[in-house]
């Protein structure tokens, strides 16, 4: 049985295999379709243009695509060092967060 990452920490968790996140607040069906890492924070995207973050920057994983207004929806995620960020659909605007 794989463990389930229920939440993160700000210091350094290390696991020595794969570990299944729990990805609560998405709607029923809902699927991943891309994911990004940077040293501090990791980001999915899922196939209804959800975004969610979690890390250091944000504990436990939380949907941040609320945040870019006029029903905008994620299309890309990224993600290096402490930062993360996404690009929408209909304005194609760039979101950049950290902690």
């Amino acid at each position: 049985m794989c463990p389930v990452y229920t939440h993160a920490h700000t210091q350094v968790i290390s696991v020595s295999g794969p570990v299944k996140v729990a990805l609560a607040g998405l709607c029923d069906g809902t699927r991943v379709v891309s994911v990004a890492a940077g040293s501090a924070i990791s980001a999915i995207l899922t196939d209804k243009g959800e975004v969610v973050t979690w890390g250091a920057v944000h504990s436990p994983p939380h949907r941040v695509d609320t945040c870019f207004g006029d029903g905008e929806v994620g299309v890309q995620v990224a993600a290096g060092g402490p930062y993360a960020l996404a690009v929408t659909d209909k304005t194609r605007s760039v979101w950049v967060w950290s902690r």
